[in-house]
């Protein structure tokens, strides 16, 4: 068996600095967050596909009609909000088990992620 390294790297990360000041009109203060962005390459092109924490903006536009992908989980459509490219992928992905796994691990609610071309 003939073990060859993949023409591009398998896993990238890297860091980004995000800086937020406040001020209360007499002191300011900034904090500076390093988020951590993983990509990891895949053997073939997929349809975007991106999933990330249901937030108050998108409860109100669902609310006036712009709704995201909504599965049979009515506890992960409150919690996730789903976007993309094509429906048959996203409910490929998110079958039964990976939507308990994501509602049970706070990492998944914590972490956005997000499937484009060949790279989640």
């Amino acid at each position: 068996m003939c073990s060859r390294p993949a023409p591009w790297p398998l896993v990238r990360g890297l860091r980004i600095p995000v800086s937020e000041t406040h001020s209360d009109g007499k002191d300011t203060t900034t904090t500076t967050y390093q988020n951590l962005v993983v990509g990891v390459s895949t053997p073939g092109a997929r349809p975007t596909l991106e999933i990330t924490k249901e937030g108050l903006g998108q409860r109100f536009l669902g609310a006036i009609g712009f709704k995201d992908l909504q599965l049979e989980s009515e506890e992960f459509n409150r919690a996730f909000k789903i976007k993309t490219a094509q429906n048959k992928f996203a409910y490929d992905v998110l079958h039964p088990r990976m939507m308990e796994w994501m509602l049970a691990d706070q990492r998944a609610i914590r972490f956005p992620f997000r499937f484009e071309r060949s790279t989640w």
